[in-house]
């Protein structure tokens, strides 16, 4: 069983093929969100952060899953009896 310890980058760092700078700029701007919207007390002001950490969030997910929609599925090889 493969275990990671919390803060380990190991499994993003592999799923980026290596490459953690693009990822690290986007989780940044997430938290910067993050912190913005639970320090604004401006009702019109927290709807805009949210629909850019919306944005931000979906990103991230898009980018997660991307390495994942490239990677080869092995046909099963048992016969079908």
């Amino acid at each position: 069983m493969l275990r990671i310890a919390p803060g380990d980058n190991t499994v993003k760092f592999l799923a980026q093929g290596g490459s953690g700078r693009m990822e690290r700029r986007l989780e940044d701007q997430i938290r910067k969100l993050c912190a913005e919207v639970v320090n604004t007390p401006d009702a019109d002001e927290w709807d805009e952060i949210i629909v850019e950490l919306n944005t931000a969030l979906r990103e991230h997910i898009r980018r997660a899953r991307k390495p994942f929609t490239e990677f080869p599925i092995q046909e099963e090889r048992r016969s079908a009896s």
